[in-house]
């Protein structure tokens, strides 16, 4: 019995003591306090709008460049998306290159990062011995939101060169009003892209040290301004006989005005990016170099990625290893390249011309 009791008062012991809650709450997220009062969070969020940037090749079902969409190239696989151009078969419910909810979900990460960055919520104090970092982080706050406002402005002139007027949203909505939001006329659209890109350049740096290399400068946004310019004068926005059938024609056509000044205009604001004294810029030497660098004389503004491969593997033909041979050049393409044979002569490749056929097309004789 004795025995038995002391059995049972372990079993007892067992079953109270497993009501218990040993389980510790952690709270993993930060709040808004927290992020705003923080240097590296503030630095942490406007680099989380920079990664909403498309990378640029592999736009399409994965591995499949825009150029399969045009006489430039033909994707080998059948069944990629991009095919979907090819066979007019896309459409408003079926768009291999939709960027809507990509894009607005980006602007939603610039319109938190403006409203709620501010030098004087951020602590610093750590750094008030050392009057030069001191100023240079609150420098670099400052800055911080007009980057975050050149790449609201260029979210949205990619949203605009694709579906015209759209909702021009500068705060984070709630879904309270979201169902009211309604969108922009084309002019609104335009005149907020190039406003935006006045304001911002008038307080971004021309360049940056290499260790902030792709971040947004003056020249970025004069030209983001320059190209809205360009398409605000093109055939595409200046039509209105073929928007006539269209319930909001304001939504996918400028209104009327002097075509020649919007040309005009467009012109001014590339000379500008032309003429910025200090940029750097200028035509690249090696042609073969402007597509395995982020860091040359002929970009502007540009995404950075690490190191990676996937490129290669995407394209390389089959035969290599992991080669999926994916967009492949057409011929007429290759014949659009010529032969270097001086600084200022150059004649087309001749695959009868002995010379042309024992190199063809290396990177060193391409123009």
């Amino acid at each position: 019995m004795k025995r038995t009791y002391y059995l049972s008062s372990f079993i007892l012991l067992l079953v109270f003591g497993a009501c218990q809650k040993l389980d510790r709450e952690l709270e993993t997220d930060l709040t808004l306090r927290q992020i705003t009062t923080s240097y590296t969070n503030l630095q942490n969020l406007i680099n989380g709008v920079y990664i909403e940037l498309k990378e640029g090749f592999l736009e399409i079902g994965g591995d499949a460049m825009m150029a399969s969409a045009t006489d430039e190239a033909e994707h080998t696989t059948e069944t990629n998306s991009i095919q979907l151009f090819n066979q007019g078969a896309w459409g408003a419910i079926n768009n291999p290159a939709d960027v809507w909810g990509a894009n607005y979900r980006a602007i939603r990460k610039a319109n938190f990062f403006i409203e709620n960055a501010a030098p004087q919520k951020v602590n610093l104090d750590a750094f008030r011995s050392d009057p030069t970092t001191y100023q240079q982080r609150l420098d670099d706050i400052n800055r911080w939101k007009y980057e975050a406002r050149f790449l609201r402005a260029f979210f949205y002139f990619e949203l605009v060169k694709r579906y015209g007027g759209v909702p021009l949203i500068t705060t984070t909505l709630t879904e309270d009003n979201i169902t009211t939001t309604q969108r922009n006329s084309l002019d609104d659209c335009f005149k907020f892209i190039t406003d935006e890109c006045d304001s911002v350049a008038a307080v971004l740096p021309v360049a940056y040290t290499t260790g902030e290399l792709g971040r947004a400068t003056k020249g970025a946004a004069l030209s983001l301004k320059s190209r809205a310019l360009l398409y605000a004068a093109s055939d595409l926005f200046n039509t209105p006989s073929w928007a006539a059938g269209y319930t909001k024609p304001a939504l996918i056509s400028l209104s009327a005005g002097d075509r020649v000044a919007r040309w005009a205009a467009a012109a001014s604001a590339a000379k500008a990016v032309i003429n910025l004294s200090g940029s750097g810029y200028s035509l690249a030497t090696n042609y073969r170099t402007l597509f395995t660098t982020f860091n040359n004389a002929e970009i502007i503004f540009t995404r950075r990625n690490s190191s990676s491969n996937t490129f290669e593997i995407a394209n390389f033909p089959i035969g290599f290893d992991r080669g999926k041979s994916g967009t492949t050049p057409t011929q007429d393409l290759v014949d659009a390249y010529e032969i270097k044979l001086s600084a200022t002569v150059s004649v087309p490749f001749d695959w009868n011309n002995p010379a042309h056929a024992a190199a063809p097309l290396l990177p060193s004789s391409i123009l």
